[in-house]
């Protein structure tokens, strides 16, 4: 509980990296360059999505197959763990996506590709609060074209709900620690429960 003393700066006039760095963006532009960010993230992983070419990994047809099973009206507890021990929340995201957009490999997907492109928005946000506005494009920008995010971004698996709902966690974790306002805080903590959920 020691408290900080004051500290003077050794150099007053001296600019730290973070001042001489930190863009300052009209909200309009920088809401502008983070919707075209996320829709650049959105169009590559939706590309080509249901294209039997680039193979289906056997998992995906288990999450597939069990998330049928669920949309085919089977009694699922959605507490409980399926196929693999994979908590059923996975195979219900997935079976929702399927009765929206059929039963094809492109429904099987597209919940990772929406998550994989979403995941850039709270992204954004964690990295601006953290480093400023220079820094949150350039992560965001890198983090929709990163090899990792879009593999996982385009398979049918539950690989890319657990960051996703990490990141978002993080950003309203931290923003409730700016903020101290109390639905952050609650914000952040379901962002985190839903990791384990899915």
């Amino acid at each position: 509980r020691e408290r900080k003393k004051p500290a003077l700066p050794a150099d007053p006039v001296a600019r730290d990296v973070e001042d001489r760095t930190n863009v300052k963006l009209p909200r309009w532009v920088e809401w502008g360059i983070i919707i075209a960010i996320f829709l650049v993230a959105l169009g590559l992983r939706i590309f080509r999505l249901d294209d039997w070419t680039g193979a289906m990994h056997g998992d995906e047809g288990e999450f597939g197959m069990y998330a049928l099973s669920i949309v085919n009206g089977d009694h699922v507890s959605p507490f409980m763990t399926g196929w693999f021990y994979h908590p059923n929340f996975s195979f219900f995201a997935i079976a929702g996506m399927m009765k929206i957009f059929g039963t094809g490999l492109f429904g099987l997907r597209i919940l990772s590709a929406l998550l994989g492109a979403l995941m850039v928005l709270p992204f954004y946000g964690l990295v601006r609060l953290w480093f400023g506005v220079r820094m949150a494009v350039i992560a965001s920008l890198l983090l929709a074209f990163m090899d990792v995010s879009l593999y996982f971004g385009k398979l049918g698996l539950n690989n890319i709900e657990t960051p996703f709902f990490i990141v978002t966690g993080l950003y309203f974790f931290f923003k409730g620690i700016r903020s101290l306002r109390t639905l952050d805080f609650v914000l952040a903590g379901y962002a985190f429960m839903l990791t384990l959920y899915f």
